[in-house]
């Protein structure tokens, strides 16, 4: 495991659980933010799609938009989706009362990714958990982002067979077309 992430996971460790849930879902989101980027076709419009008004702007369409185009699995887009629905009860509640450190423990138990790797205990520490599941998700996301081929954009093209049609399909547009001049 790289320094950097290890320096990340002890300071997160260590914080209340209402600031290392919103600073790891922010580390998160930004991780995500990196992937997509990679994946997704290079222009100078990238700022604005990623901007809070652009169309990956929010966490939740980061999400969407990496599970729509194959880049994350089920798995860890329910993981992620978890982690972000913890996140905003930490952010936009003024108290977490015991209802609320419920919700959070049984979304906590939830969680794909660590069941997948241990076993979860029913009254373990909702930090812990947290904690352990940003870890399996940030290495995820490390491993996609090491792996993402970018996509690339189709050169402008100008010439009798613009769209790539296959000999059959041009012989039916033209067909169409002919009849429908017909009519």
């Amino acid at each position: 495991m790289d320094e950097q992430l290890k320096k990340i996971l002890d300071e997160i460790a260590q914080r209340p659980l209402r600031s290392s849930i919103i600073t790891a879902a922010a580390l998160i989101d930004a991780m995500l933010e990196k992937v997509l980027r990679r994946f997704l076709v290079a222009t100078a419009k990238m700022d604005d799609i990623f901007s809070y008004n652009g169309a990956m702007g929010t966490f939740s369409a980061k999400i969407s938009m990496a599970y729509a185009l194959g880049i994350i699995s089920k798995e860890l887009h329910d993981d992620l989706n978890l982690f972000r629905k913890i996140r905003n009860t930490c952010a936009h509640e003024f108290l977490l009362d015991d209802q609320h450190m419920n919700t959070i423990k049984s979304q906590v138990g939830n969680f794909k990714l660590i069941k997948s790797t241990m076993i979860v205990g029913e009254n373990e520490d909702i930090q812990i958990y947290t904690s352990l599941e940003f870890a399996l998700i940030i290495m995820c996301l490390i491993k996609r982002l090491e792996n993402v081929q970018r996509l690339t954009a189709y050169e402008f093209e100008v010439h009798d067979n613009y769209l790539a049609f296959s000999e059959e399909e041009n012989s039916y547009i033209t067909d169409f077309t002919n009849k429908m001049k017909a009519k």
